[in-house]
């Protein structure tokens, strides 16, 4: 199943709009650098947008790939940063066919609710080398009293967060027109149905839930 040309067209105006300097997702970069195993040789980063998470990986491996199928995010990405280290690719994740062995380090940030989850973590764990990690930051579905309790915590300190980075309090007018837009073709999984999966796929990953409506994953490849 290959990524909708609705979603594709979605990130190209995306693309379009003025980042912000702090938002749900790299609010967690450091929480999921902390979590690499020492220097890389190569790294991949599946869903790479505008590149900011890939410039984060360079500093810390001899080669990245930043793999996204909307060229204006990575007309963005290359505007950004002329990393000599980092190679960013046009293309549908789903296309891919990278031999095994090959990472150390694999990252998705908000973007295998796009894709065919079992498929995917599958692809990943293949094309992971022995001692390589996998770092996956997701939305999930509010299923649990869990859930929704970190979901009710979760508004207020969007406020103050972003009053605190961005200077104003959430998105622009056209930024909720996009995404609102958007939103209709997401499907999120449960924590249950992650945890499910990735006990059978990647056993021993480590999945937590997170405010701003994330969750982390973190499995180690270990020595065969």
């Amino acid at each position: 199943m290959r990524i909708p040309d609705t979603i594709t067209n979605d990130f190209d105006r995306v693309a379009e709009l003025q980042s912000r300097m702090w938002n749900h997702n790299n609010h967690y970069h450091k929480l999921l650098l902390r979590n690499i195993q020492g220097g890389c040789n190569d790294s991949l980063e599946i869903g790479c947008g505008s590149g900011e998470f890939c410039r984060h990986l360079a500093r810390n491996s001899i080669r990245v790939i930043g793999i996204d199928s909307s060229s204006r995010m990575l007309e963005r990405a290359e505007k950004a940063s002329h990393a000599p280290n980092i190679n960013y690719v046009n293309m549908d994740v789903t296309d891919c066919r990278f031999d095994d062995n090959s990472f150390d380090c694999i990252v998705s940030i908000a973007t295998m609710h796009h894709l065919p989850y079992e498929a995917t973590l599958r692809k990943m764990k293949r094309w992971l080398r022995c001692g390589g990690t996998i770092l996956i930051l997701d939305l999930y579905r509010s299923e649990t009293v869990v859930d929704h309790l970190y979901s009710l915590i979760a508004w207020p300190m969007n406020v103050l967060m972003s009053l605190a980075k961005n200077k104003r309090i959430g998105q622009t007018p056209a930024e909720a027109k996009l995404w609102k837009e958007h939103s209709k073709s997401d499907r999120f999984m449960t924590i249950a149905g992650i945890r499910s999966l990735a006990e059978e796929i990647l056993p021993g990953a480590s999945i937590e839930r997170r405010l701003f409506w994330r969750y982390s994953l973190v499995w180690h490849k270990k020595e065969a």
